[in-house]
């Protein structure tokens, strides 16, 4: 009798399991779909394209949304196909996750959205982050990194901001969930300024694109170090980088030794 228990459990989980990934797959689809139409109008000319290019981007959004609400699973699903300038990152243990993309509105200065997708116990909530208005271009998540410490969870999500061709900026901003809400400005990383909920630094885009230069911001989640180069006052890259160490309560500027 118990087998017999065992195996219909193992059915049903397996076609739950399957429901899910058909239901994931549908998902996948029409958000691929949804950003095909943004790329569709970015690049046809007519009276009604930027209108068109601007409804596109909110559907887009607003489908992202609603399905990370009405299908928590969303928040782990792999979502492996979906085109280019669409990134979806996602936290290690499963309860935070940033949809973000190219809405394709500008020049050489971009312009991106965000969904934010985050999860409180059996709940799952979502934001939709857009521009914040003309001329405004806000961040392009494209990495997430988990830090946990004395019981608390922390986000660090580094992100790209394209002011133009040449003019770029790169940070991480720390998010966690508290309180039953988001924070999006959770203040742990301590400057000369005080504290901060994030780290960030501009530069040209060096004109050799074969040259060896790192322009990333990187995490090392074994030391608890973040570590960028370090970016000279006319905008150009120096050999030396900033460390940024986590001593338990926030992280700290190292300062190494002469």
């Amino acid at each position: 009798m118990k087998v017999v228990k065992l195996f219909l459990s193992v059915i049903c989980l397996f076609a739950v399991t399957f429901a899910f990934a058909q239901k994931s797959g549908v998902i996948e689809k029409n958000i691929f779909n949804s950003y095909i139409k943004v790329q569709y109008w970015a690049h046809t000319e007519s009276e009604q394209s930027y209108d068109s290019l601007e409804k596109a981007n909110d559907n887009l959004g607003n489908l992202i949304k609603t399905y990370a609400i009405k299908y928590p699973s969303t928040i782990t699903a792999p979502f492996k196909s979906l085109p280019a300038g669409l990134t979806v990152s996602t936290a290690a243990d499963g309860l935070f996750r940033i949809y973000s993309w190219d809405r394709l509105t500008g020049g050489t200065m971009h312009f991106f959205a965000n969904v934010f997708q985050y999860k409180i116990g059996d709940k799952t909530y979502a934001l939709l982050d857009q521009p914040l208005g003309e001329g405004v271009n806000g961040p392009f998540y494209h990495k997430l990194f988990t830090l946990k410490a004395e019981n608390k969870t922390y986000y660090l999500a580094v992100f790209l901001v394209i002011g133009s061709s040449r003019d770029h900026l790169r940070g991480l901003q720390v998010f966690s969930i508290e309180n039953g809400k988001l924070n999006a400005n959770t203040k742990l990383i301590k400057t000369k300024s005080g504290l901060h909920n994030f780290l960030s630094y501009e530069y040209d885009v060096p004109d050799d694109v074969d040259r060896d230069v790192d322009v990333s911001i990187h995490y090392d989640n074994v030391t608890q170090t973040i570590k960028f180069p370090l970016i000279a006052s006319d905008g150009k890259f120096t050999t030396k980088f900033i460390t940024y160490k986590f001593n338990g309560q926030y992280f700290e500027k190292v300062i190494l030794a002469k």
